[in-house]
């Protein structure tokens, strides 16, 4: 049995700021919601994996704080590269079934959330245009 190489990332054009009102906003409203109506695009979002609210509101609250610190340089597991006109904010690594940081686990779980949709963060290549 092999490793395998997994990146989480979040991209945004270079000129603009995440909006981080807009994603605490998301995170007040999704926090009223009871967990059946929480988005599950991704395995593993806490609707699947708590049975209590609360703590699944804390968790992505603490995974909000935890993404912001990332993405102003103060976790060692998140870096970030500019490519064209897009800063590209990455973490991950090797894997042997595991998730390679806790980031990664963070940025999967926002994604899912919708709460860096929110935050003016891109998915695939919706936004692409070279």
């Amino acid at each position: 049995m092999g490793a395998n190489l997994i990146l989480s990332h979040a991209w945004i054009l270079k000129d603009r700021q995440p909006n981080l009102r807009r994603g605490v906003a998301h995170l007040e409203e999704l926090a009223k919601k009871p967990l059946y109506e929480w988005p599950t695009a991704w395995p593993g979002l806490m609707a699947a994996d708590y049975e209590d609210r609360a703590v699944a509101v804390k968790q992505l609250y603490d995974d909000y704080d935890a993404f912001v610190a990332g993405i102003n340089s103060h976790r060692r597991d998140v870096s970030w590269i500019d490519v064209g006109p897009y800063t590209i904010y990455l973490t991950g690594g090797m894997s042997w079934g595991d998730p390679p940081t806790d980031a990664t686990e963070i940025f999967d779980r926002l994604t899912a959330a919708g709460v860096l949709d929110a935050m003016g963060f891109f998915k695939g290549r919706k936004h692409w245009d070279p």
